[in-house]
């Protein structure tokens, strides 16, 4: 029997996605729902419990291997390299367990340590917006020229505010 949906109820319709040696996802087809099973990973379930719309994306390593769980889901942020005062605004693209792919104007270099700040939506109604705070590192950038480079940040650190 397929396990029930924490925010719904429902049992109907909940899909079991990729299970990794840690835990298992699983996404809810009545109300988009998506969590983790046992040995819960706080950044991924704290970004994609808050959203309105995550989507899993299924994807293998260049070997045919599983990758950790991605989840489509686009979110307003800010960051900035350790070494500018200045903050930029990008899109998040994917999140999983390690960390999250941005859209943005700004090409960033591998290795770049970075602050990010993913504006989510407070699962409470009515209740106040909430920032995750990220600190990570560039681990690859995509994309040259005029357009939106993909920036992968693997996040070390990261907290939960209410704003």
């Amino acid at each position: 029997m397929a396990p029930e949906c924490p925010r719904c109820g429902q049992h109907a319709g909940v899909q079991h996605l990729e299970a990794t040696p840690e835990s298992a996802w699983f996404s809810c087809q009545t109300c988009g729902h998506v969590w983790r099973g046992p040995g819960i990973d706080a950044f991924a379930f704290i970004v994609c419990s808050r959203s309105l719309t995550v989507r899993p994306v299924q994807e293998l390593r260049p070997s045919g291997e599983p990758r950790a769980p991605r989840f489509a889901v686009g979110l307003r942020v800010r960051y900035r390299a350790a070494a500018d005062a200045d903050w930029q605004e990008a899109v998040t693209e994917n999140i999983s367990r390690s960390g999250v792919l941005l859209r943005a104007p700004r090409k960033l270099r591998p290795r770049t340590a970075i602050e990010l700040i993913l504006k989510v939506p407070n699962p409470v109604p009515g209740g106040p917006a909430e920032d995750v705070t990220c600190l990570g590192d560039v681990v690859r950038t995509e994309g040259a020229g005029v357009g939106l480079h993909a920036i992968a940040v693997a996040v070390g650190d990261y907290r939960l505010r209410a704003v």
